[in-house]
């Protein structure tokens, strides 16, 4: 039923899923920069973005899966990655643990990485 509501997800809502726009992969040259707008969205149907809300310092770290290859920094409402070295690398979200309450069943929270592969 489209109408029911979980009021437990409405009180104290935890994040489902993180998506990355543009979703990738991106080719980059080394000294390149890319910005990357995530948005979250919540068990109680909000979506939240760093140019609307306090994504990054409330719910969201962000990180390189290869430091060497690119840097993650959070800037003017997106998430910008810089080329640092050739290779290949993965932007991706860690929710804090601080952002929400527990949940039991725990619930699976789908993070959509980003490939960029420096040149």
């Amino acid at each position: 039923d489209d109408d029911s509501f979980n009021l437990i997800d409405i009180l104290f809502p935890a994040a489902l899923s993180l998506v990355f726009d543009p979703l990738g992969p991106t080719a980059l040259s080394v000294g390149d920069t890319a910005d990357y707008d995530p948005s979250l969205l919540l068990t109680d149907g909000r979506t939240l973005t760093l140019a609307t809300d306090e994504l990054a310092s409330d719910w969201v770290e962000f990180s390189s899966s290869g430091e060497t290859v690119m840097t993650v920094a959070v800037s003017g409402g997106v998430v910008q990655v810089t080329a640092v070295a050739a290779g290949s690398a993965q932007l991706t979200a860690l929710v804090l643990a601080t952002a929400s309450l527990p949940r039991v069943p725990a619930l699976a929270l789908t993070v959509t990485p980003v490939t960029v592969t420096v040149t």
